[in-house]
């Protein structure tokens, strides 16, 4: 049964082109050259990206009337462009690119690279420039461990990267401190206008820098600046860069995405909000929720609501960063039975609210943040 094959081998990686049309792996597409062919309806013509070695800035464009080209990046989507758009990837060596085609009809994706096997240094800058603003970040893979350098202290280095709203971003940069050598690292978002703002900066004078908190949109930049301090010359700025992503269901004793392995116990592993924002979390037996929201001139608030059934729930609000959190009590709420209200009357510049469990081993509850 011809039909029957073909619905059984949708998913197969094969080619299925009996018509004419590709829906499976299709040749490899080698840098500096191109890749053709017509794709099957509701098909896939996916195309690996041979490279020479090393580090590569590799940029892929597309021409199709009827199809979309997915950027997968050892082996998770990076990104989507339409006919007559371009991106730009980064690919360090050891990584994997493949040019996936969906949709359907012909099309020819063209892939230029510029690599290097060598340790990147000023004056020559490293291979993924020009990557200097937010109209040029070059996308990286998740999880995968890239090195640049800044070379001036105006110089920007921007990496894109996409995620699914609610998981974990941690993203990490380390280097070797030196007055006339650092680097700073913000994380900026796509706001509905269309355009970038910063979301979190970490201002930090040490050898590892490190931002984690909750994705709001799917759309991201790890923006990575050279900085000196006042009077020295910046010389240069070589840095290593990583973001990861954590996207795992909350349950105990896993515990919640927000958490991810690494805790969101204390102030230094604390999650920041947004006003407005929603999180859907969980406390496991004697685990803490520790949770920033940047107030900016208002009385922030923090609303929980979750199932009686399971437990009750109290929280505190602080403001300052010390440890314990107690130190900087400012208000302490009652538990009640499914809902719970906690906030300031005064307008203070940044809060953090501490959840725990008052009774259960596992509660599940909704956090609302807002800053009226």
């Amino acid at each position: 049964d011809a039909d029957a094959d073909s619905d059984t081998d949708a998913d197969s990686d094969a080619d299925t082109d009996t018509a004419g049309c590709l829906d499976g792996d299709g040749a490899a597409l080698v840098a500096d050259g191109h890749a053709t062919g017509t794709v099957c309806a509701g098909g896939e013509a996916r195309h690996a990206v041979t490279l020479p070695g090393g580090d590569c800035r590799v940029t892929l464009d597309l021409a199709a009337a009827t199809a979309d080209l997915r950027v997968e990046l050892d082996g998770a989507p990076a990104t989507t462009v339409a006919d007559g758009e371009g991106v730009a990837v980064a690919v360090p060596a050891g990584s994997s690119l493949r040019a996936v085609v969906a949709g359907a009809g012909a099309y020819d994706v063209t892939a230029a690279a510029s690599c290097s096997t060598t340790a990147a240094s000023c004056p020559g800058e490293d291979v993924w420039e020009q990557n200097d603003d937010d109209d040029e970040g070059v996308f990286l893979p998740i999880g995968a461990d890239l090195d640049g350098v800044v070379c001036a202290s105006t110089d920007w280095d921007v990496f894109a990267f996409e995620t699914q709203p609610g998981c974990i971003v941690d993203v990490s940069v380390q280097t070797t401190y030196a007055p006339d050598r650092n680097v700073d690292l913000y994380l900026d978002v796509l706001n509905d206008y269309g355009t970038w703002d910063t979301w979190i900066n970490a201002l930090t004078e040490d050898d590892d820098e490190r931002i984690t908190t909750v994705a709001r949109r799917s759309s991201y930049h790890a923006r990575v600046l050279g900085t000196a301090g006042a009077g020295t010359p910046f010389v240069q700025g070589s840095y290593g860069l990583r973001v990861d992503l954590d996207c795992h269901a909350w349950t105990c004793p896993a515990d919640d995405p927000y958490d991810g392995g690494r805790g969101n116990d204390t102030v230094s592993q604390s999650i920041t909000f947004a006003t407005g924002e929603v999180a859907d979390a969980i406390v496991c037996g004697s685990d803490h929720d520790v949770w920033y929201l940047p107030a900016n001139a208002c009385a922030p608030t923090v609303t929980l609501t979750w199932d009686p059934a399971d437990g009750e729930l109290g929280a505190d609000l602080f403001v300052g960063a010390s440890n314990p959190l107690s130190n900087d009590l400012i208000a302490s709420s009652s538990p009640s039975p499914g809902t719970l209200v906690i906030g300031s009357n005064t307008n203070l510049l940044g809060l953090y609210f501490d959840v725990r469990a008052v009774s259960g081993s596992a509660v599940p509850y909704q956090a609302t943040f807002s800053c009226p």
